[in-house]
């Protein structure tokens, strides 16, 4: 099993937390490099991390990664309902991505413009369900399986490229700090 990614994507880490101590060899193929994207291009057309290959097969999208895991690693599958909030947070990352690399591409994000706006919107909306979902135990840190790993690896890198001010969000900044400090969390921590 091999998983080409980068140690700052977050979608990387929860797989590297999902395969937890199970013998995988991890390719450093950062997409902003051009070391990286050749790697990636070499097998990968969309040239977009996570991509993993085990027995002949290439997976090129995160989701899809973690269910052949559950199944070849015979971990629990997710319901339904964690799916769906596993998609959410997608979303949220998903967005701030696309601002964060405007950003980066000399784009000023806070303009009004419709693009910025419906992704700020989807984000806050987004982040309002998270955190009722988290207040009534829906998502509890108790329950570490790939949807609360999702979470988790994705508030610490949102707080890491200083993107959401979660100071107006308690239930998460709980959840959070319930999570933080787990051993694979830890170790898998985004470099400084």
């Amino acid at each position: 099993m091999k998983l080409y990614g980068s140690f700052t994507s977050p979608y990387v880490r929860r797989l590297r937390i999902l395969l937890g101590d199970h013998d995988y060899e991890f390719i450093d193929a950062p997409t902003a490099t051009p070391e990286g994207r050749a790697i990636l291009s070499q097998v990968n057309p969309t040239m977009k991390i996570p991509m993993f290959e085990d027995d002949g097969q290439v997976l090129c999208d995160s989701g899809l990664i973690a269910q052949y895991l559950h199944e070849k690693l015979a971990i629990p599958a997710l319901s339904y309902h964690d799916m769906n909030i596993l998609k959410i947070i997608d979303a949220i990352v998903d967005s701030y991505i696309q601002l964060f690399l405007l950003g980066r591409s000399g784009f000023d994000t806070s303009e009004p413009k419709i693009y910025f706006n419906l992704q700020k919107e989807r984000i806050e909306r987004s982040f309002t369900f998270i955190e009722e979902a988290v207040k009534t135990g829906t998502i509890t840190s108790s329950n570490w399986n790939y949807m609360t790993i999702s979470l988790a690896t994705s508030i610490e890198w949102l707080m890491v490229r200083q993107l959401h001010d979660f100071s107006d969000l308690p239930a998460i900044s709980t959840f959070y700090d319930a999570t933080k400090q787990r051993d694979d969390m830890v170790s898998t921590q985004i470099p400084g």
